[in-house]
């Protein structure tokens, strides 16, 4: 079943007359990247200050797609 929900903070909000079953449920979530909001540790802070201009939010890319830009990397750097 696919449905829309609203959120109310960090909850889900289901659309009226529709219950989850009480047992535990595994369900996928599509959520936009501009809902997001980044996690500002201070962990993560001191990452991005070792870093430096090496600190930036990288695309979202499947393993295949970082395998093949790898690839190419490796063939510049050794057969050019």
């Amino acid at each position: 079943m696919r449905i829309e929900v609203t959120t109310e903070g960090n909850h889900l909000v289901l659309p009226r007359g529709l219950r989850l079953r009480p047992t535990q449920q595994k369900l996928t979530v599509d959520i936009p990247d501009e809902a997001i909001s980044p996690v500002d540790s201070p962990s993560r802070q001191q990452i991005d200050q070792i870093l430096g201009p090496y600190a930036l939010v990288r695309p979202a890319r499947s393993a295949a797609e970082d395998k093949a830009i790898w690839h190419e990397h490796l063939e510049e750097k050794y057969l050019r």
